[in-house]
């Protein structure tokens, strides 16, 4: 029987194991962290489950769907739609931007501003298709310079660290949806009439989360995985991949202080791409441009308040330039908390400016900024949590293709190596797309074994 390891113990990690295993492979997933989840990982506190994000299931894939509800089946709950908010000036604005509604939270004078730039380019779009440089140039050509300055120049360079022209303009297109100004005027003053899918379970329009939280879903791959005969390695880092023939043949781990060799017949990687490059080079930090290729690191601190709600919406994004975070999420509109936690709730700030600062100074700014806002008092504070997730997004620079493509050609010259996922691809995408890719390289692993096998039969039956 082939085996395939896989390293990394994420969704698609995880994903990818159980599909392999169900096509009849032997397979090891190697995670270097104390536990399985990766980026979509989370820790509890009094009682209070923090997925680390949260990444909901909102997906218009019903394949994706399908396979989180055979996992988790009356667990996985409908939570509504998506609500989300942005606070500028002490305001709240809907997003994705409402046009009417926009305008209409704004001072006069900047509203008469955002109104006519928007109105310009998408005049000057209707006899071009604009041409964008940067994430700067791309919203300013869609968006107009007086939104772009409002609503994303400022915040974008908070969350990133790098000014917004040095971002890649695809990063904006693939992460800002644009603004159809009359599918939006009209969506301003009409009722939603979003028409739901008639029969089925299944609705594109709703957020879908386990009703304790991801860590059901990890434990059910964990679970599906074991029974189908695989193993779950956590504790174990890959130091290096041993390749002869163009072919890899062996991952050499670390364990506990341990060191072994775990033969292979197919690997399959889901840990950030440049790493992985390094792995196939037996550990050798990479050089030249490949070398390029960057994450941001993010800071979750969890916190306990003795309030039974704070939040309207799901997730509130924060502009200000004085509060530390740039988004916080309140748990109790995704998940149910047990019953310990009655009356509190728990709220995680994510934060991207935190070079230099110890977990106890990241969490008393945070802090700080919560209470600056009026949200609760600092005596409903009953406990605290900070979590560092290193590799979490991937760094969209200006060039950075370049850098992606040599760390690609670095994997792709070995026929039964693989990369895939958010890191393992050097890509920006949801919980419902890392499912999809585990699926596929399980079935791409799969394939190429069968038609390896079909050669060789095919020369020995003629040099026979």
């Amino acid at each position: 029987m082939k085996h395939a390891v896989v390293l990394g113990g994420g969704v698609t990690g995880l994903t990818t194991a159980a599909e392999l295993l169900g096509r009849g492979w032997r397979c090891s997933v190697l995670e270097s962290a104390p536990d399985i989840g990766g980026l979509a990982g989370g820790f509890e506190l009094l009682g209070q489950r923090f997925d680390l994000g949260p990444h909901a299931l909102y997906t218009h894939h019903e394949e994706a769907y399908r396979y989180f509800k055979d996992l988790l089946g009356d667990e996985l709950v409908p939570i509504g739609r998506k609500h989300v908010a942005i606070v500028f000036r002490g305001r709240q604005f809907p997003y994705p931007l409402r046009i009417l509604p926009a305008l209409r939270r704004l001072p006069l004078g900047e509203s008469l501003l955002a109104g006519r730039d928007l109105l310009a380019v998408k005049l000057k779009n209707a006899l071009r298709t604009p041409s964008s440089d940067s994430f700067e140039s791309y919203i300013e050509n869609y968006f107009g310079r007086t939104l772009y300055r409002i609503f994303f120049r400022d915040y974008t360079s908070k969350v990133w660290g790098v000014s917004p022209r040095t971002l890649s303009a695809n990063f904006a297109s693939e992460r800002i949806p644009k603004i159809r100004i009359w599918k939006a005027l009209a969506g301003s003053l009409l009722p939603d009439k979003t028409e739901r899918p008639k029969g089925g379970d299944f609705d594109p329009t709703q957020f879908y989360y386990p009703r304790r939280g991801l860590g059901q879903f990890h434990e059910a791959q964990r679970r599906r995985i074991a029974e189908r005969g695989g193993a779950i390695r956590t504790g174990c880092r890959a130091t290096a991949v041993v390749c002869e023939a163009g072919r890899a043949v062996a991952v050499e781990a670390e364990s506990g202080g341990t060191r072994e060799r775990i033969a292979c017949d197919a690997l399959v990687s889901t840990i950030p791409v440049n790493a992985f490059a390094s792995l196939l080079q037996g550990g050798r930090p990479l050089a030249g441009e490949a070398a390029e290729l960057r994450h941001r690191e993010v800071v979750f601190v969890g916190l306990v308040v003795r309030r039974p709600r704070v939040f309207d919406h799901q997730w509130v994004y924060y502009q200000d330039p004085g509060v530390v975070f740039h988004r916080v999420y309140e748990n109790s509109h995704f998940l149910e908390p047990a019953p310990e936690a009655s009356g509190s709730t728990g709220l995680c700030a994510e934060l991207t400016d935190h070079e230099g600062r110890d977990d106890e100074t990241l969490y008393r700014a945070t802090l700080d900024g919560l209470l600056r806002l009026g949200l609760f008092d600092a005596g409903d504070v009953l406990a605290h949590r900070v979590v560092r997730v290193p590799h979490a997004y991937p760094l969209y620079t200006t060039g950075y293709q370049g850098a992606l493509r040599a760390c690609l050609d670095a994997v792709t010259r070995y026929e039964n190596v693989w990369t895939a996922g958010r890191q393992g691809l050097f890509r920006y995408v949801d919980m419902d797309h890392c499912v999809l890719m585990g699926k596929g390289v399980a079935s791409q692993v799969d394939r190429q074994a069968h038609t390896m096998e079909e050669r060789r039969i095919a020369a020995a039956h003629s040099e026979a």
